[in-house]
Protein backbone atom coordinates (compact mmCIF):
# COMPACT_ATOMS: atom_id res chain seq x y z
CA UNK A 1 0.00 0.00 0.00
CA UNK A 2 1.50 3.38 -0.94
CA UNK A 3 1.78 5.79 1.63
CA UNK A 4 0.22 8.97 1.77
CA UNK A 5 1.45 12.31 1.67
CA UNK A 6 -0.70 15.70 3.34
CA UNK A 7 -0.15 18.61 0.56
CA UNK A 8 -1.13 22.01 2.00
CA UNK A 9 -1.53 25.08 -0.75
CA UNK A 10 -3.67 27.59 -2.29
CA UNK A 11 -3.27 24.94 -5.48
CA UNK A 12 -2.28 21.94 -4.98
CA UNK A 13 -2.49 20.41 -8.52
CA UNK A 14 1.10 20.45 -9.14
CA UNK A 15 2.50 19.21 -5.97
CA UNK A 16 -0.09 16.17 -6.08
CA UNK A 17 1.37 15.18 -9.46
CA UNK A 18 4.79 15.43 -8.36
CA UNK A 19 4.10 13.32 -5.15
CA UNK A 20 2.02 10.68 -7.61
CA UNK A 21 5.40 10.19 -9.46
CA UNK A 22 7.48 9.52 -6.08
CA UNK A 23 4.90 6.93 -5.07
CA UNK A 24 2.89 9.07 -2.60
CA UNK A 25 -1.02 8.65 -2.07
CA UNK A 26 -1.24 12.81 -2.10
CA UNK A 27 -3.91 13.90 0.34
CA UNK A 28 -4.82 17.87 -0.70
CA UNK A 29 -6.58 20.42 0.99
CA UNK A 30 -6.19 23.49 -1.21
CA UNK A 31 -8.51 26.51 -2.58
CA UNK A 32 -10.07 25.31 -6.20
CA UNK A 33 -10.23 21.59 -5.95
CA UNK A 34 -9.65 21.49 -9.49
CA UNK A 35 -10.83 18.64 -11.61
CA UNK A 36 -7.68 17.45 -12.60
CA UNK A 37 -6.54 17.76 -8.54
CA UNK A 38 -9.28 15.42 -8.17
CA UNK A 39 -8.08 13.01 -10.52
CA UNK A 40 -4.99 12.98 -8.82
CA UNK A 41 -5.69 12.83 -5.06
CA UNK A 42 -8.12 10.20 -3.79
CA UNK A 43 -8.91 12.87 -1.12
CA UNK A 44 -9.06 16.46 -2.12
CA UNK A 45 -11.01 19.18 0.02
CA UNK A 46 -11.39 21.93 -1.07
CA UNK A 47 -11.44 25.46 1.29
CA UNK A 48 -12.49 28.37 0.23
CA UNK A 49 -12.08 30.28 3.38
CA UNK A 50 -8.17 30.02 3.39
CA UNK A 51 -7.10 30.84 6.36
CA UNK A 52 -5.03 29.44 8.88
CA UNK A 53 -7.81 28.19 11.35
CA UNK A 54 -9.76 26.30 8.74
CA UNK A 55 -6.57 25.15 7.38
CA UNK A 56 -5.50 23.25 10.66
CA UNK A 57 -8.97 21.97 11.06
CA UNK A 58 -9.15 19.92 8.59
CA UNK A 59 -5.83 19.07 8.29
CA UNK A 60 -5.85 17.33 11.47
CA UNK A 61 -8.68 15.51 10.62
CA UNK A 62 -6.97 13.97 7.78
CA UNK A 63 -4.07 13.38 9.65
CA UNK A 64 -5.92 11.43 12.23
CA UNK A 65 -8.08 9.27 9.61
CA UNK A 66 -5.66 8.61 7.20
CA UNK A 67 -2.06 8.67 9.11
CA UNK A 68 0.30 10.63 6.41
CA UNK A 69 4.25 10.24 6.59
CA UNK A 70 4.41 13.21 6.44
CA UNK A 71 3.18 16.88 5.19
CA UNK A 72 4.34 19.57 2.81
CA UNK A 73 3.26 23.10 1.92
CA UNK A 74 3.37 25.34 -0.94
CA UNK A 75 1.63 28.87 -1.83
CA UNK A 76 -0.11 30.45 0.39
CA UNK A 77 0.58 27.98 3.64
CA UNK A 78 4.48 29.31 4.16
CA UNK A 79 2.93 32.91 5.83
CA UNK A 80 1.12 30.67 8.40
CA UNK A 81 3.97 29.93 10.50
CA UNK A 82 1.07 28.55 13.83
CA UNK A 83 -0.57 26.46 11.53
CA UNK A 84 3.18 25.02 10.21
CA UNK A 85 4.07 24.86 13.78
CA UNK A 86 1.02 23.16 14.74
CA UNK A 87 1.07 20.56 12.34
CA UNK A 88 4.21 19.72 12.54
CA UNK A 89 4.01 18.71 15.96
CA UNK A 90 1.30 16.15 14.98
CA UNK A 91 3.07 14.84 11.61
CA UNK A 92 6.69 14.92 10.19
CA UNK A 93 7.34 18.41 8.30
CA UNK A 94 8.83 18.15 4.70
CA UNK A 95 9.75 21.73 4.36
CA UNK A 96 10.89 24.53 6.30
CA UNK A 97 10.18 24.90 10.00
CA UNK A 98 8.08 27.86 11.43
CA UNK A 99 11.16 29.57 12.72
CA UNK A 100 13.20 29.52 9.41
CA UNK A 101 9.73 30.84 7.67
CA UNK A 102 10.23 33.71 9.93
CA UNK A 103 13.28 34.61 8.83
CA UNK A 104 12.59 34.66 5.22
CA UNK A 105 9.35 35.98 5.21
CA UNK A 106 9.87 38.91 7.90
CA UNK A 107 11.47 41.76 5.93
CA UNK A 108 12.63 43.24 9.08
CA UNK A 109 15.03 40.05 9.68
CA UNK A 110 15.18 39.03 5.79
CA UNK A 111 16.79 41.88 4.63
CA UNK A 112 19.44 42.44 7.42
CA UNK A 113 20.47 39.03 6.75
CA UNK A 114 21.03 40.03 3.61
CA UNK A 115 23.31 42.90 4.46
CA UNK A 116 25.28 40.32 6.71
CA UNK A 117 25.60 37.60 3.39
CA UNK A 118 26.70 40.76 1.32
CA UNK A 119 23.35 40.21 -0.76
CA UNK A 120 22.55 43.14 -2.88
CA UNK A 121 18.98 44.06 -3.27
CA UNK A 122 16.91 47.43 -3.90
CA UNK A 123 16.45 50.08 -1.15
CA UNK A 124 13.98 49.41 1.37
CA UNK A 125 12.37 51.39 3.54
CA UNK A 126 9.68 51.02 6.49
CA UNK A 127 7.46 54.29 6.38
CA UNK A 128 6.17 55.91 3.00
CA UNK A 129 8.44 57.70 0.85
CA UNK A 130 7.80 61.33 -0.56
CA UNK A 131 9.05 60.86 -3.70
CA UNK A 132 8.04 58.39 -6.82
CA UNK A 133 8.97 55.74 -7.92
CA UNK A 134 8.68 53.00 -5.49
CA UNK A 135 6.54 50.18 -4.59
CA UNK A 136 4.39 48.96 -1.84
CA UNK A 137 4.77 45.42 -0.84
CA UNK A 138 1.96 43.88 1.62
CA UNK A 139 2.37 40.16 1.93
CA UNK A 140 0.89 37.85 -0.80
CA UNK A 141 1.99 35.47 -3.33
CA UNK A 142 2.19 35.81 -7.21
CA UNK A 143 2.39 39.52 -6.52
CA UNK A 144 -0.99 39.66 -5.61
CA UNK A 145 0.11 42.00 -2.46
CA UNK A 146 3.01 44.36 -4.59
CA UNK A 147 1.73 48.09 -5.76
CA UNK A 148 3.13 50.84 -7.51
CA UNK A 149 3.15 53.50 -4.15
CA UNK A 150 1.14 56.69 -5.55
CA UNK A 151 1.11 58.21 -2.45
CA UNK A 152 -2.06 58.22 0.23
CA UNK A 153 -3.22 57.04 3.61
CA UNK A 154 -0.62 53.90 4.79
CA UNK A 155 -2.69 51.32 7.38
CA UNK A 156 1.08 51.05 8.24
CA UNK A 157 1.15 47.51 6.77
CA UNK A 158 4.16 46.25 4.72
CA UNK A 159 7.16 47.88 3.26
CA UNK A 160 8.49 50.07 0.71
CA UNK A 161 10.87 48.70 -1.83
CA UNK A 162 12.41 50.95 -4.66
CA UNK A 163 11.03 50.31 -7.82
CA UNK A 164 13.93 49.13 -10.72
CA UNK A 165 14.11 48.80 -14.56
CA UNK A 166 14.97 45.28 -15.37
CA UNK A 167 13.93 41.65 -15.74
CA UNK A 168 12.99 39.43 -13.11
CA UNK A 169 14.36 35.83 -12.85
CA UNK A 170 13.98 32.80 -10.16
CA UNK A 171 16.91 30.47 -9.16
CA UNK A 172 14.68 27.53 -8.35
CA UNK A 173 17.23 25.28 -6.03
CA UNK A 174 17.27 22.04 -4.22
CA UNK A 175 19.47 22.19 -0.65
CA UNK A 176 20.25 19.60 1.91
CA UNK A 177 21.12 21.69 4.89
CA UNK A 178 24.81 22.85 4.05
CA UNK A 179 24.49 23.29 0.06
CA UNK A 180 22.41 23.13 -3.23
CA UNK A 181 22.47 19.70 -4.75
CA UNK A 182 20.20 21.00 -7.71
CA UNK A 183 19.66 24.41 -9.37
CA UNK A 184 18.25 26.22 -12.43
CA UNK A 185 16.90 29.44 -14.11
CA UNK A 186 13.68 30.17 -14.76
CA UNK A 187 12.83 33.79 -16.77
CA UNK A 188 9.66 35.14 -15.05
CA UNK A 189 6.26 36.56 -17.22
CA UNK A 190 4.29 39.39 -15.23
CA UNK A 191 1.10 40.98 -16.15
CA UNK A 192 -0.79 44.52 -15.56
CA UNK A 193 -3.85 42.43 -14.98
CA UNK A 194 -5.55 45.73 -14.02
CA UNK A 195 -4.23 48.66 -11.96
CA UNK A 196 -4.58 46.95 -8.48
CA UNK A 197 -2.67 44.48 -9.72
CA UNK A 198 0.04 45.84 -12.11
CA UNK A 199 2.53 42.81 -10.75
CA UNK A 200 0.52 39.82 -11.11
CA UNK A 201 2.59 36.31 -11.47
CA UNK A 202 1.88 35.48 -15.40
CA UNK A 203 3.81 32.00 -15.95
CA UNK A 204 7.93 31.06 -16.51
CA UNK A 205 10.05 29.43 -18.51
CA UNK A 206 12.59 27.16 -17.42
CA UNK A 207 15.67 28.87 -19.23
CA UNK A 208 17.39 32.14 -18.48
CA UNK A 209 19.52 34.48 -21.16
CA UNK A 210 21.91 35.36 -18.18
CA UNK A 211 25.74 36.27 -18.35
CA UNK A 212 27.64 33.25 -16.72
CA UNK A 213 29.49 36.15 -13.55
CA UNK A 214 25.63 36.89 -13.28
CA UNK A 215 24.03 33.58 -12.75
CA UNK A 216 26.94 32.57 -11.06
CA UNK A 217 26.43 35.80 -8.52
CA UNK A 218 22.93 34.24 -7.48
CA UNK A 219 23.83 30.97 -7.47
CA UNK A 220 26.30 32.41 -4.81
CA UNK A 221 23.97 34.07 -2.57
CA UNK A 222 21.32 30.77 -2.78
CA UNK A 223 24.87 28.97 -1.24
CA UNK A 224 25.27 31.67 1.64
CA UNK A 225 21.66 31.79 1.99
CA UNK A 226 21.29 28.13 2.02
CA UNK A 227 24.22 27.85 5.29
CA UNK A 228 23.12 30.95 7.19
CA UNK A 229 19.06 29.40 7.58
CA UNK A 230 20.11 25.61 7.04
CA UNK A 231 17.45 25.67 4.01
CA UNK A 232 16.14 22.44 3.10
CA UNK A 233 14.42 20.91 0.04
CA UNK A 234 12.99 23.09 -3.11
CA UNK A 235 13.12 26.85 -3.11
CA UNK A 236 12.63 29.83 -5.35
CA UNK A 237 15.67 32.66 -4.82
CA UNK A 238 13.18 35.53 -6.54
CA UNK A 239 15.99 38.40 -8.41
CA UNK A 240 16.35 41.19 -11.23
CA UNK A 241 18.99 42.46 -13.47
CA UNK A 242 19.75 45.77 -14.49
CA UNK A 243 22.48 47.95 -15.00
CA UNK A 244 24.05 44.34 -15.28
CA UNK A 245 23.95 43.76 -11.80
CA UNK A 246 21.63 41.25 -9.27
CA UNK A 247 19.43 42.51 -6.97
CA UNK A 248 17.60 39.77 -4.82
CA UNK A 249 14.04 40.62 -4.02
CA UNK A 250 12.77 37.88 -2.21
CA UNK A 251 13.13 33.82 -0.84
CA UNK A 252 10.43 31.79 -1.24
CA UNK A 253 11.04 28.65 1.17
CA UNK A 254 9.09 26.12 -0.48
CA UNK A 255 8.34 24.36 -3.49
CA UNK A 256 7.99 27.42 -6.52
CA UNK A 257 5.07 27.82 -9.10
CA UNK A 258 7.38 26.53 -11.41
CA UNK A 259 8.05 23.09 -9.94
CA UNK A 260 6.07 21.68 -13.17
CA UNK A 261 8.63 22.85 -15.43
CA UNK A 262 11.42 20.85 -13.57
CA UNK A 263 9.70 17.58 -12.39
CA UNK A 264 10.91 15.26 -15.04
CA UNK A 265 14.46 16.20 -13.52
CA UNK A 266 14.37 13.83 -11.29
CA UNK A 267 12.84 10.37 -11.48
CA UNK A 268 10.43 10.24 -8.87
CA UNK A 269 9.40 13.91 -9.65
CA UNK A 270 10.60 16.86 -7.40
CA UNK A 271 8.74 16.07 -4.52
CA UNK A 272 10.38 12.77 -4.32
CA UNK A 273 13.91 14.80 -4.56
CA UNK A 274 12.58 17.60 -2.03
CA UNK A 275 11.08 14.93 0.86
CA UNK A 276 14.87 13.04 0.41
CA UNK A 277 16.16 16.20 1.14
CA UNK A 278 14.13 16.98 4.48
CA UNK A 279 14.64 13.88 5.51
CA UNK A 280 18.02 14.37 5.70
CA UNK A 281 19.09 11.50 2.64
CA UNK A 282 21.23 12.18 -0.70
CA UNK A 283 18.85 13.68 -3.09
CA UNK A 284 19.04 11.92 -6.44
CA UNK A 285 20.97 12.94 -9.58
CA UNK A 286 19.27 15.40 -11.62
CA UNK A 287 18.99 15.29 -15.36
CA UNK A 288 18.77 17.56 -18.10
CA UNK A 289 15.20 18.76 -19.06
CA UNK A 290 13.30 20.08 -21.88
CA UNK A 291 12.75 23.69 -22.25
CA UNK A 292 9.19 24.26 -21.00
CA UNK A 293 6.88 26.92 -20.24
CA UNK A 294 3.80 27.85 -18.43
CA UNK A 295 1.09 30.57 -18.47
CA UNK A 296 -1.76 31.36 -16.00
CA UNK A 297 -4.44 32.25 -17.87
CA UNK A 298 -7.21 34.59 -15.15
CA UNK A 299 -11.00 34.53 -15.48
CA UNK A 300 -11.79 37.47 -17.66
CA UNK A 301 -15.16 37.98 -15.86
CA UNK A 302 -17.64 36.06 -13.30
CA UNK A 303 -19.85 33.51 -14.56
CA UNK A 304 -20.13 29.85 -14.29
CA UNK A 305 -17.64 27.32 -16.43
CA UNK A 306 -19.90 25.78 -19.53
CA UNK A 307 -20.47 21.94 -18.89
CA UNK A 308 -20.43 21.51 -22.61
CA UNK A 309 -16.20 23.00 -22.91
CA UNK A 310 -13.74 20.16 -23.63
CA UNK A 311 -10.30 21.44 -22.65
CA UNK A 312 -7.51 20.99 -24.85
CA UNK A 313 -4.74 18.46 -23.11
CA UNK A 314 -2.10 21.28 -22.71
CA UNK A 315 -4.09 22.72 -20.30
CA UNK A 316 -3.74 22.02 -16.45
CA UNK A 317 -5.51 23.78 -13.49
CA UNK A 318 -8.99 23.20 -14.59
CA UNK A 319 -11.85 23.97 -12.83
CA UNK A 320 -15.19 21.45 -12.72
CA UNK A 321 -17.52 22.16 -15.68
CA UNK A 322 -20.32 24.10 -13.70
CA UNK A 323 -18.08 26.17 -11.06
CA UNK A 324 -18.34 29.42 -10.30
CA UNK A 325 -15.36 31.62 -11.43
CA UNK A 326 -14.40 35.41 -10.42
CA UNK A 327 -13.18 37.99 -13.12
CA UNK A 328 -9.32 38.03 -12.04
CA UNK A 329 -9.03 34.60 -10.57
CA UNK A 330 -7.21 32.01 -12.24
CA UNK A 331 -8.82 29.67 -14.77
CA UNK A 332 -6.26 27.57 -15.88
CA UNK A 333 -2.54 27.07 -16.87
CA UNK A 334 -1.50 26.67 -20.23
CA UNK A 335 1.38 24.70 -20.93
CA UNK A 336 3.96 24.85 -23.89
CA UNK A 337 7.22 22.16 -24.49
CA UNK A 338 9.97 22.76 -27.05
CA UNK A 339 13.69 23.11 -28.11
CA UNK A 340 14.10 26.34 -27.89
CA UNK A 341 12.89 29.43 -25.67
CA UNK A 342 11.80 31.00 -28.96
CA UNK A 343 9.33 27.89 -30.04
CA UNK A 344 8.06 27.96 -26.29
CA UNK A 345 7.03 31.56 -25.78
CA UNK A 346 5.71 31.24 -29.50
CA UNK A 347 3.60 28.37 -28.33
CA UNK A 348 2.41 29.50 -25.40
CA UNK A 349 1.13 32.81 -27.37
CA UNK A 350 -0.48 31.00 -30.09
CA UNK A 351 -2.31 28.99 -27.10
CA UNK A 352 -3.78 32.30 -25.19
CA UNK A 353 -4.99 33.65 -28.22
CA UNK A 354 -6.62 30.85 -29.20
CA UNK A 355 -8.27 30.49 -26.00
CA UNK A 356 -9.22 34.31 -26.03
CA UNK A 357 -10.68 34.10 -29.27
CA UNK A 358 -13.26 31.21 -27.03
CA UNK A 359 -14.11 34.05 -24.90
CA UNK A 360 -14.73 37.25 -26.92
CA UNK A 361 -15.67 35.70 -30.21
CA UNK A 362 -18.20 32.15 -29.28
CA UNK A 363 -18.79 33.07 -25.65
CA UNK A 364 -17.42 29.68 -24.92
CA UNK A 365 -15.54 28.63 -21.27
CA UNK A 366 -17.22 30.44 -19.14
CA UNK A 367 -21.41 31.69 -19.28
CA UNK A 368 -21.12 34.99 -18.16
CA UNK A 369 -23.88 36.24 -15.36
CA UNK A 370 -22.15 39.44 -15.41
CA UNK A 371 -20.19 41.87 -17.24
Amino acid sequence: MRPGLLILAQSGRMLAASARRAGYVPLVVDRFADRDTRHLAPVCVPVADFRAETLAKVALDLIERHRPVGWLYGAGVDAMLDLVQTLASRCPLYGNDAAVLRQCLDPARFFPLLDRLGIAYPPVRWTPPAESGWLHKCGGCGGMGVRRWCGGDWNGKGYFQKWMPGDVFTLAFLADGTGLSWHGFNTLHHTSYNARLPFLFAGAVNRARLPRRLADRVVAAARRLVRALGLRGLHGLDFMVTDREVFVLELNPRPGAALDLWDSAWHGGGVGAHVRACRGGRPPAARRVPVKGMQIVYAPGDGRVDRSWRWPGWCADLPAPGSSVTRGEPLCTVFATGTTVAQVEDTLMRRLRWLERQFQDQRKIIEVETE
